[in-house]
């Protein structure tokens, strides 16, 4: 019994194709992080090469930053307004009372789970 190879090939790159689809990277460890972004970058220089073998450009685009509307509104910060040292004749207070915002926050969660973890 004879296998066609063009139809194995055309199998296993399906797979592989499917497989990259579906990769969750948070999942992933360090090294195979890692090892998926040689991959990458190896693709990406086979792709420009292609390109540029073709006498297309073989650069990527740049990405642009989207322009904010001076007029946009942001939500409130939970420790009040924007404090700017220039702005503000008292910075240190600010800034202590951002820091204090978030680590109390932070310290409800970490209690929430404690009590949480221990009444399981």
């Amino acid at each position: 019994m004879a296998l066609n190879q063009e139809a194995i090939a055309a199998a296993v790159a399906k797979e592989i194709e499917r497989q990259q689809k579906e990769v969750v990277y948070e999942d992933l460890s360090v090294d195979e992080l890692n090892k998926v972004c040689e991959q990458l970058t190896a693709k990406l220089e086979m792709v420009k090469a292609a390109a540029a073998k073709k006498g297309g450009k073989a650069e990527a685009a740049a990405m642009k930053a989207r322009k904010v509307d001076s007029s946009a509104k942001f939500p409130e910060l939970p420790w009040g307004g924007v404090c700017l040292p220039d702005d503000c004749e008292s910075h240190a207070a600010c800034a202590r009372a951002a820091w204090l915002s978030i680590f109390g926050s932070l310290a409800r969660q970490h209690a929430a789970a404690s009590s949480n973890s221990s009444a399981a």
